[in-house]
């Protein structure tokens, strides 16, 4: 369908007129009747009518295009601010996300399951194992064994890693990584208790031979152990 711009109808107007003009004057052979005068001025109305509505829509779409151009450039300027700020931010250094990490684990866990080599552990038994966070140290058993090792994250790594030095017992000085999950308040441990093992790649022991999971849960504040 093609589109008469105002300029294009005026002219279509004139060519109309002239035309009924030509016709009326064969007609009556002398001047034009006050018919003729009639349907010119029925004419000129209706075409003034087309103009002024062909300048109303050509309007409103100059305007339609205007507002889509601003809003366009507006979110350009916004996505490149954005950019400009994101580029301006330090990205956190490796150090400073286990830092993050770690804050998350202080505290004191208490067991609800645990397996070994694909079996679980009786639940009796899970109940009685505890776990202290105390800034970079891990505490097995606080009220009894004691048993404490130094605890170095890397939440980089996917699953996450955690690397466990113990100050004492038998294994006194040997690092074992395992990999760990904390999701609000538990917290899952799975490592390969044979030195120089493997670490394991999921929260599972199946018949795997030395592989240990630990789940915990964060004890209430009126349950939390604090060392003397």
């Amino acid at each position: 369908m093609q589109v008469l711009q105002p300029g294009q109808l005026q002219n279509k107007g004139c060519e109309k007129t002239r035309f009924v003009r030509k016709l009326l004057k064969r007609k009556h052979l002398g001047k034009p009747s006050p018919r003729v005068f009639l349907t010119e001025g029925v004419l000129r109305t209706m075409l003034f009518a087309k103009l002024k509505t062909a300048r109303v829509v050509f309007l409103v779409l100059s305007l339609g295009a205007g507002v889509g151009l601003q809003t366009l450039s507006g979110f350009g300027k916004q996505s490149d601010l954005q950019a400009q700020e994101e580029k301006k931010q330090p990205k956190e250094s490796k150090d400073d996300q286990a830092k993050k990490e770690l804050e998350k684990l202080q505290g004191t866990w208490v067991g609800i399951h645990a397996e070994a080599n694909g079996e679980a552990v009786p639940e009796a038994e899970v109940k009685k194992f505890k776990v202290l966070i105390k800034v970079d140290k891990i505490i097995f058993n606080p009220e009894t064994e004691k048993r404490t090792s130094t605890i170095q994250l890397d939440p980089s790594r996917q699953p996450q890693e955690m690397v466990l030095t113990p100050l004492d017992g038998p294994a006194k000085g040997k690092s074992a990584t395992a990999i760990y999950s904390v999701e609000k308040d538990i917290l899952k441990i799975c490592m390969n208790n044979v030195p120089g093992g493997q670490p394991p790649t999921k929260f599972e022991t199946k018949s795997d031979k030395g592989l240990r999971l630990l789940i915990l849960k964060r004890a209430r504040p009126d349950k939390e152990f604090s060392p003397r």
